[in-house]
């Protein structure tokens, strides 16, 4: 749980106040939940996204029951560095999983392997660090 809410807590809540903010305001806040105002789009891949809603929630109540593993830092880190190399030798390009080609779409200006490695070394100091050091704040150790 303490791995999940470290790796996805920041990108979900950053998905919720894109799609809340392009469902209430009609405001383009990032790009993260653009597909859910497409209409091209099927329903059903739509609907099925709203567990970004749900997500959050879940992860900050199973924190709340378990309290925060401090560990959860190096070991998402360490898995990041596992998958993000695995997911560019073993994904097709024009799909970009896990962005490891581009932020939304493949990019052109760096080369492929630097890109790759600035992710892996922005994933934990942007988005993990941060996240670890509130969720170590606000709950006790589990």
């Amino acid at each position: 749980a303490s791995m999940m809410a470290v790796g996805l807590l920041l990108p979900e809540l950053i998905w919720n106040l894109s799609f809340f903010g392009g469902l209430l305001f009609g405001m383009r806040i990032t790009g993260l939940a653009d597909y859910m105002f497409q209409s091209d789009k099927p329903r059903f891949l739509r609907a099925l996204s709203l567990f970004h809603v749900v997500l959050p929630v879940v992860l900050v109540w199973m924190l709340d029951q378990l309290g925060y593993d401090r560990r959860a830092l190096l070991a998402q880190t360490v898995l990041a560095w596992g998958v993000l190399p695995l997911t560019y030798c073993c994904t097709d390009r024009s799909k970009n999983i896990n962005w490891v080609f581009g932020p939304g779409k493949p990019q052109t200006v760096l080369p492929r392997l630097l890109f790759l490695l600035l992710l892996m070394v922005l994933f934990p100091l942007c988005v993990y660090l941060p996240t670890h050091l509130v969720l170590a704040c606000v709950f006790p150790a589990g």
